[in-house]
């Protein structure tokens, strides 16, 4: 019995000083911190004893995360070796230690030293009682910031080489203390400054929000004036002999408005389409028509400035395609739209 508990108090004393230190939401701060255990007491030769069980009771306040105080008492009783004439003997232990944790988690090493007496009280000779110091090492493990398990092995020096050792194993608690946070505040995320229509220009520094990708701006963002004219081509389906715009060209034509309004001087001009079928003199009112049928769109949709657009109906003169087919004949139902980019854009004040 008294071997395992040696080797259990051995163990426990291998595994924590291997475990390496772990860190978690357990940090020992100030407190009170109560302890008992068991363990194993040898005493020095000369005093002609047995290695017996002890027992443990700790009391100590811990000043911070590195230093604690702690007073201890420990009591064993001893079987005498061979004909010695003291017999047994009761031992009793009170020191004061001073514990240096080397680090702070939920596995915590520690050196000590202290300071006590001991008292050997023989059953047939008198006490004994010896001053000493002592020295040891160990380990907590803490299952919760408080309840922790203890492994202590210790050197006990009385008479300048007459020293014991106890090995012990005890459990203990510390009070005043509650979890650590483990939450780190995540590194900011760099976020890429929006550029919303995608003219190159970050919408802090945009004064034309809504200019269209495909022109040229300045660090403004604003359309650049340019002596080439931009030209839209819209491909659009009419019904036979209408000039009625269907809504799903909606989106072109909202497209075709935001180039407008990036140059509001430039003058605009809207050329009408045709294909072939039908009399020539037919076409060439309808291609007006369907002309003017945009430019009231632009003017009533988008605010477009009515004095800025002319319309122009070129019926089927102006052919992109072949009339004799189905899909040529789509091609050539079209509208020409040409603003004029040389006037000054858009303000970038």
């Amino acid at each position: 019995m008294k071997k395992s508990i040696l080797a259990a108090v051995i163990g426990a004393n291998v595994i924590a000083m291997s475990a390496g230190a772990m860190a978690d939401n357990i940090a020992s701060d100030a407190g009170v911190t109560v302890s008992g255990g068991v363990g194993i007491y040898s005493t020095d030769k000369e005093r002609m004893l047995h290695s017996d069980t002890e027992y443990n009771l700790g009391l100590g306040y811990r000043f911070n995360e590195s230093w604690e105080a702690e007073l201890n008492y420990m009591q064993s009783s001893h079987d005498g070796k061979g004909n010695f004439d003291g017999g047994s003997a009761d031992v009793s232990n009170y020191r004061l230690d001073g514990i240096y944790y080397l680090s702070n988690g939920r596995f915590q090493p520690y050196l000590s030293a202290g300071v006590g007496e001991n008292t050997y009280d023989y059953k047939d000779i008198s006490k004994d009682k010896d001053e000493q110091i002592n020295v040891g090492v160990g380990a907590k493990y803490f299952f919760t910031p408080g309840l922790f398990v203890r492994a202590d092995a210790r050197a006990f020096d009385a008479r300048g080489g007459v020293v014991d050792t106890a090995a012990t194993l005890s459990v203990g608690y510390l009070f005043g203390q509650e979890a650590k946070s483990t939450y780190v505040e995540p590194a900011p995320v760099a976020v890429a400054p929006l550029d919303d229509d995608n003219d190159g220009v970050v919408n802090d520094a945009d004064n034309c929000p809504n200019t269209p990708a495909e022109l040229s701006v300045d660090e403004h963002g604003c359309a650049v004036a340019s002596d080439t004219p931009i030209i839209q081509d819209i491909q659009m389906e009419f019904g036979f002999g209408s000039d009625v715009i269907n809504p799903e060209y909606d989106g072109q034509i909202e497209h075709l408005a935001s180039v407008m309004k990036a140059y509001p001087t430039g003058n605009i001009v809207i050329e009408g389409h045709t294909d072939s079928k039908g009399a020539a003199a037919f076409n060439q009112k309808l291609s007006k028509q369907r002309a003017d049928a945009l430019a009231n769109k632009l003017v009533s949709d988008y605010g477009i400035d009515e004095s800025r657009i002319t319309t122009v109906g070129k019926g089927e003169s102006n052919p992109v395609a072949s009339n004799d087919t189905a899909e040529g004949r789509k091609l050539n139902r079209r509208v020409i739209v040409t603003v004029d980019a040389s006037g000054t854009a858009e303000s970038s004040i």
